[in-house]
């Protein structure tokens, strides 16, 4: 339940994001500016309308809430609203000008939306039985909410490098499927009866196989997969390689092994294959490392052919740029279109760069160039797409030192990301190189840049727990 704390945070909150509206609608404030306080507070704007994704309570809601869900659907929607997952509904059909009141009215009932979209802790759920089942070494929710109010409460935490989803679990019964959420957290008690947490990273990143051949990376589309039986298949696959909790409860007041039992696997169609034969056994990203990239880079390979590319550096400073440049189609085949001064320090903030991958697409160019950025990319983007090198060019990282002409090499095979310049001219180079100043030099923005680490530490905006000389809290 709220306490006087939350009851004034989230109704300062709203407030704060009425007067944002009324400045956007007054015309006081560019889209531009609008579009990350709109995101912090859970609004995307889509084709027709605007969307409002509101956060369910650790996975779970009250009759109370419930009513409150319906009565938002017939006041501010169509009378209907989407939950997408257990963590989350939507709104599709919400106006910008109500949404303020829209908001109070969640607040009332103890829901919000903030931090339900953009890059930052999206979610943090635990399972249904949360506080209530007999098997819990303690009340996971006490957890979530903590951990809920200092990722509220602290602005890094709004300018990630990518979205965040968080899990903790009370029960050696694992309902809350801790290991596919990008962070979970399972409670254990040694044999002293101290407690402890178990943390496991990746949400099934690198460990779960790649089985479904669909696009945009692969040759399928969603009718086919419906033809030959839909996502039931997709679950008896992951069922069977021992991907998903069988024992888990579905709203069918069945269990998902008891939901899968009578789906039959169809061996006659490679829409979706068996987890012993994937398309990949890993997935779609893999990690890139060299004299490019010292702390790495991510590309995303699913549905990608060729694994390989060699090819000249044509180099751009901003995303515009670059932008600019391919739409005049100065460039050629062959080419790794590199942009750079987009990182977190850079952007600031590591914008994504999927606009320029799908113009390229649109000329056909997709699979005949590369590209690489201290930026990032959205889960849309097909072809050798390269994110988050670093070190990012803003400090002075090998992707600010490159020439256009210089050659470079990607391999996802072998996880190589180089070019071909010894150590010499990289030292030459840097000796020469200058920061480059970007247009935010007050404010938040600023503030963000001036203190945010590198990609691979997670983009945070401190020095982390090694730094810590006092524990604030021992939990």
């Amino acid at each position: 339940r709220y306490d006087e704390f939350d009851d004034k945070l989230v109704g300062e909150r709203v407030e704060q994001f009425r007067r944002q509206v009324e400045r956007r609608l007054a015309g006081e404030l560019s889209e531009d500016q609008f579009k990350p306080l709109r995101l912090m507070n859970g609004l995307y704007m889509q084709l027709h309308a605007y969307m409002l994704r509101v956060n369910v309570p650790y996975g779970s809601l009250s009759s109370k809430q419930m009513r409150a869900f319906a009565h938002i659907a017939r006041t501010y929607d169509k009378g209907f609203g989407h939950f997408t997952t257990r963590q989350n509904i939507q709104y599709n059909w919400v106006k910008l000008e109500e949404t303020p009141d829209l908001l109070r009215e969640l607040a009332d009932v103890e829901v919000t939306a903030i931090q339900s979209s953009g890059n930052c802790v999206r979610n943090i759920t635990s399972d249904q039985y949360a506080g209530r089942a007999e098997e819990e070494l303690a009340d996971p929710r006490i957890y979530c909410e903590l951990l809920r109010q200092y990722s509220v409460l602290h602005p890094e935490f709004s300018y990630l490098p990518r979205k965040f989803k968080i899990a903790v679990t009370g029960s050696p019964t694992d309902r809350a499927a801790v290991a596919l959420h990008d962070i979970g957290l399972r409670m254990h008690r040694n044999d002293a009866g101290e407690m402890g947490f178990e943390v496991l990273v990746g949400g099934g990143q690198g460990r779960t196989p790649y089985i479904a051949d669909l696009k945009p990376g692969g040759r399928y589309v969603a009718k086919d997969l419906f033809d030959v039986g839909g996502v039931p298949i997709v679950l008896k696959a992951l069922l069977e390689g021992g991907y998903l909790h069988g024992d888990c409860l579905t709203v069918t007041g069945k269990t998902m092994a008891e939901n899968l039992a009578d789906v039959k696997f169809p061996t006659d169609q490679d829409v979706v294959l068996s987890t012993s034969a994937p398309l990949s056994p890993t997935g779609g990203l893999v990690g890139l490392k060299g004299n490019l990239a010292p702390e790495g880079a991510i590309v995303k390979v699913a549905g990608m052919k060729n694994l390989r590319h060699v090819g000249p550096a044509r180099c751009f400073d901003t995303e515009e740029d670059a932008m600019k440049a391919v739409v005049g189609r100065e460039y050629k085949e062959g080419d790794v279109l590199v942009i750079r001064y987009e990182g977190p320090k850079g952007g600031p903030g590591m914008r994504e760069m999927l606009a320029v991958t799908s113009q390229i697409y649109g000329q056909g160019m997709g699979d005949k160039v590369a590209l690489i950025t201290d930026g990032r990319f959205s889960g849309a983007t097909r072809g050798f797409c390269v994110g988050h090198v670093g070190p990012e060019a803003a400090v002075g990282g090998p992707i600010a030192l490159l020439q256009d002409g210089d050659q470079i090499t990607i391999d996802a095979e072998t996880g190589e990301m180089s070019v071909a310049l010894d150590d010499a001219e990289l030292a030459a180079r840097r000796e020469q190189w200058k920061p480059r100043d970007n247009d935010y030099r007050s404010g938040v923005l600023w503030k963000y840049a001036a203190t945010v680490g590198p990609a691979y530490k997670g983009a945070v905006t401190h020095p982390g727990a090694a730094a810590e000389t006092s524990c604030f809290a021992d939990i």
